[in-house]
């Protein structure tokens, strides 16, 4: 997955929870992963897997489809670098 995307997935769920009034830590505890692990992907430094988007989305109530129309809103990339 290339910069440009995963950047564009982190500002999603960073966007998701700053509008949930949650912090990092919060959101951690909530999916079972670290506090570390979510800024990474908040950052475009890791990519979360389609279960981990899929249980984030069930966990802020909105649809995969309205999750990804989100990313593409914020992505800008081409496909062509990774």
């Amino acid at each position: 997955m290339n910069k440009e995307l995963k950047e564009s997935i982190g500002k999603v769920i960073n966007y998701l929870r700053e509008t949930n009034d949650l912090t990092q830590d919060e959101l951690a505890d909530m999916l079972d992963k670290t506090t570390n692990y979510i800024s990474m992907i908040e950052n475009g430094a890791r990519s979360p897997s389609l279960g981990l988007i899929f249980e984030i989305t069930r966990l802020f109530d909105i649809s995969l489809n309205n999750f990804f129309a989100w990313v593409e809103m914020f992505y800008d990339g081409d496909d062509n670098d990774g």
